[in-house]
């Protein structure tokens, strides 16, 4: 697996994989998922998020099969940071990752300046929120969201610098929290 900025090359791929992603982890109609990605995946917008100088978009790339399966976006702004997606092709799950896009990204944001870290997750997305949640995220907020025309709850887990589980050069788990 190789992890890389995705190019406007990958956007076809890019949405086929959120579309993909949602299809198998969404409690969403087949209409919903095709208005989100659509919205928020489109070629255009793929090539906006990958040229944007504020954004950071990580891709995975299995390199025997020569395609995208795993991606993730952030944004610093202040000393927050914000995970807005972050996708798993369904066959490739269970491999680590979406551990290795999630731990990427928070070393991406933290290095950015982000003291803290949200991350969004829709309400019909169960196993985007037990993620988070496993890595000491905790929901803090509730909102509507417009995607596509459609209407959508969405959760926003917190994780504070200050409160987060660190390694130390052992691998042993400090908790910064005592």
């Amino acid at each position: 697996m190789k992890l890389r900025e995705p190019t406007a090359g990958d956007a076809e791929r890019i949405h086929e994989l959120a579309r993909s992603a949602m299809t198998a982890s969404y409690s969403l109609s087949p209409q919903q998922i095709e208005n989100v990605t659509t919205d928020q995946f489109a070629e255009g917008r793929v090539t906006d998020l990958v040229d944007a100088s504020d954004d950071r978009v990580l891709a995975l790339e299995d390199e025997e099969f020569d395609t995208l399966v795993g991606l993730t976006e952030g944004h610093v702004d202040g000393s927050s940071g914000e995970i807005r997606w972050l996708l798993v092709d369904p066959e490739h799950r269970g491999k680590g990752v979406g551990t290795e896009l999630f731990e990427t990204i928070v070393e991406k944001l933290r290095e950015d300046g982000a003291e803290r870290i949200d991350a969004n997750v829709l309400d019909a997305d169960r196993e985007g929120a037990q993620f988070f949640e496993e890595r000491g995220f905790e929901r803090t907020d509730d909102r509507q969201v417009e995607y596509g025309g459609e209407s959508l709850v969405e959760h926003r887990y917190t994780l504070d610098a200050s409160e987060r589980e660190m390694s130390d050069d052992t691998g042993e788990d400090i908790d910064r929290r005592k």
